[in-house]
């Protein structure tokens, strides 16, 4: 699978770039020491991404809710969520922030503000985009990001006209919910 990249870095101009994902490291060069990197959990994580991004990243803090899957596994990775999934369970230098789902983006806007905020969206229509079925602290986190002047990544990997993401993990997130009727 092909990944599409837009990485907008929104200091002064709302300027988004579509870069492929052996570029993604030329735009990572303005972060402080140790960025806190906000990604997509549940199973909406691009994957491919979030290793490429993890190659280029020598030390950053990862929060994402309800991690599963497989997640950046060193030393110099500081582990961070207010809702531990399988990939964090247990971990020694996992940082728990224990809060109410919905006080997550107050955190996110106030202590915990996000340098690079990594997100699986669909492909562009009309200049906008879906964030499916990820959407519960990723809009505050963008608008955090986006208002301190940090690096919004959006990707995508599908192609298909009505549901633009067909990778299996997704396809059965979607029946589980029509079967159980949410």
């Amino acid at each position: 699978m092909s990944w599409v990249l837009s990485a907008a870095r929104p200091t002064g101009s709302q300027h988004v770039k579509q870069v492929d994902l052996d570029s993604l490291g030329s735009h990572l060069g303005h972060l402080p020491a140790d960025p806190r990197v906000i990604v997509s959990g549940n199973f909406a994580t691009p994957y491919p991404v979030l290793a490429e991004l993890d190659r280029h990243l020598a030390e950053y803090r990862l929060h994402m809710l309800n991690a599963h899957g497989p997640i950046p596994d060193r030393s110099g990775v500081t582990y961070e969520t207010a809702f531990v999934g399988p990939a964090m369970r247990g971990r020694d230098d996992l940082d728990y922030l224990p809060a109410r789902l919905s006080m997550v983006p107050r955190l996110i806007r106030t202590h915990t503000r996000p340098d690079i905020v990594l997100i699986h969206t669909t492909r562009p229509r009309n200049g906008f985009v879906s964030l499916g079925t990820e959407v519960n602290i990723l809009p505050a986190a963008i608008e955090s990001v986006r208002h301190h002047g940090g690096l919004v990544i959006a990707a995508h990997g599908g192609d298909h006209a009505i549901y633009p993401d067909c990778r299996e993990e997704f396809m059965r997130a979607m029946g589980d919910a029509m079967r159980l009727g949410t």
